[in-house]
């Protein structure tokens, strides 16, 4: 399901093909000394993956979820993102433009 869409960047749930750049991008050393996130075990790995197969609109504002964003014409995962809270009114992000 696409979420959202840019000139230059789609971001959707994740698909079973996912797998593998999700895994990559939860234990690569290199990323995660850029967050505040240790590296997932095999298990986290598969239970947060499959947790956010085939979301639907609804899930979106009920749980924590993984989406993942893409550049277009491209298959491989360059982020994902994990969320679960929306933006309040009165407490812009603090996301830069793409």
């Amino acid at each position: 399901m696409k979420i959202f869409e840019t000139e230059r960047l789609i971001i959707r749930s994740l698909k079973k093909a996912d797998k593998k750049y999700f895994a990559e991008l939860f234990t690569d050393p290199r990323v995660l000394e850029l967050i505040p996130q240790k590296a997932f075990t095999e298990n986290q790995i598969t239970e947060r993956f499959d947790k956010s197969l085939n979301l639907n609109l609804n899930d979106l504002s009920n749980q924590k979820y993984a989406c993942g964003i893409f550049e277009k014409g491209h298959a491989e995962l360059i982020v994902s993102s994990v969320s679960g809270d929306r933006p309040r009114p009165g407490r812009p992000g603090k996301g830069k433009k793409t």
